[in-house]
């Protein structure tokens, strides 16, 4: 099964519509979609660390999951000099209020290009050589204890940057920014999700 953990409606949006989710009514503490046809569940966080690493415990909880599912953390990030709407995948996401750090590991062959992230307290628009962002942290901290690093990772799709700071960004344009890298994104999912297969 596929988990995508994301913090907003907005960044949730195409993912939804792409595999055609649905409201899970027995949640009550998180939004939750699923599709049991596709094996997919969705799971809004809202934001920050601490909501990331609930929710993804919470979708833990209630959906149906193995040890080998796939977990991937979807959403927004800024980044100095990057141009936006571009995508990568983090291969070192560090916690910038304890410094601690994880290494999420790709042994796929994919397109997606890799770089640093770091998971923020507050939002910043003092950019860096690393993605900020500010839930990735929290994800990875509570997936890594129900999949491996192979099956666990976090996909940002770069929103904001050095001329175009945090503030400008919209619902409108989060959506937009997913949709356009969408067939990517499910592209991955599919390929995590056969290696997950040759695991188990």
């Amino acid at each position: 099964m596929i988990h995508f953990i994301c913090a907003l409606k907005c960044e949730a949006s195409p993912i939804i519509e792409y595999y055609r989710l649905s409201r899970v009514k027995r949640a009550v503490l998180f939004s939750v979609y699923s599709n049991s046809s596709h094996n997919i569940s969705l799971t809004i966080t809202g934001i920050g660390k601490l909501a990331a690493a609930a929710a993804t415990t919470y979708s833990y909880s209630i959906m149906d999951c193995s040890p080998g599912d796939v977990w991937l953390n979807l959403g927004m990030a800024g980044h100095r000099s990057h141009a936006i709407g571009d995508i990568y995948l983090a291969d070192r996401i560090e916690d910038a209020g304890n410094t601690l750090v994880w290494y999420p590991q790709l042994t796929i062959e994919s397109d997606i290009p890799r770089a640093g992230l770091l998971s923020l307290d507050r939002p910043s628009t003092d950019y860096g050589n690393v993605m900020y962002d500010m839930e990735a942290a929290g994800f990875i901290a509570s997936a890594c204890h129900f999949t491996t690093a192979e099956l666990s990772h976090s996909i940002k799709i770069i929103s904001d940057n050095q001329e175009t700071p945090a503030g400008k960004i919209t619902a409108r344009k989060a959506t937009d920014l997913v949709a356009s890298k969408k067939e990517k994104i499910i592209t991955l999912a599919s390929q995590l999700e056969d290696l997950s297969r040759e695991l188990k």
